[in-house]
């Protein structure tokens, strides 16, 4: 796994490059965060194809690409939505919204061990056997590992979208009003 797992973070670290440069152009910390999620998404699907290491590690480099982007996202984005929401309230509420972050962030924990419990039950994994799995077993890991993040990416970006995301003027209004306000 290691292989794998080096591949993942070698694409993590070039990606923020990549995505710094992109979001220079486009300027909208929003619609980054929609990009790189598709982007998780569709490198996350080939996954439930992969049979080799060597393919699942170029897999890996690539859903590094898309998940180096959304973390280097995730804060302005977050900092866009505080600063409108504080000028929207007239004061700094911070605490709560951090609050539902943490709450979503453990809620994807727990998701998570739904989502291996579901595909180990429904694929019959027999865990006394290790290696020895049957098809149909074999089917459900590959399926927790490409299908099941790729569907949640791409979920998570149709709700960013729906929630329509702070253009970018708007955000640059917001901080120089808070800058007026002296916050």
């Amino acid at each position: 796994s290691t292989p794998i797992f080096a591949a993942m973070l070698v694409g993590a670290l070039i990606s923020v490059v990549i995505w710094s440069r992109i979001a220079k152009k486009l300027d909208n910390n929003f619609l980054m965060l929609v990009i790189t999620n598709f982007f998780m998404a569709a490198a996350a699907l080939p996954m439930l194809f992969c049979r080799s290491q060597m393919t699942f590690a170029v897999f890996m480099f690539l859903w590094g690409l898309g998940f180096g982007g959304c973390w280097t996202f995730i804060a302005p984005a977050m900092a866009d939505v505080v600063d409108s929401i504080v000028l929207k309230e007239h004061r700094r509420n911070e605490g709560v919204i951090m609050g539902v972050r943490a709450f979503f962030m453990r809620l994807s924990y727990a998701s998570q061990g739904i989502v291996f419990w579901l595909c180990h039950s429904l694929t019959r994994y027999d865990v006394t056997v290790p290696g020895q799995q049957a098809p149909l077993a074999q089917w459900g890991i590959t399926a927790h590992i490409g299908l099941v993040p790729s569907l949640f990416f791409l979920a998570a970006a149709v709700l960013l979208l729906i929630a329509k995301p702070l253009p970018a003027d708007k955000a640059r209004a917001n901080r120089e009003a808070l800058k007026s306000l002296g916050l």
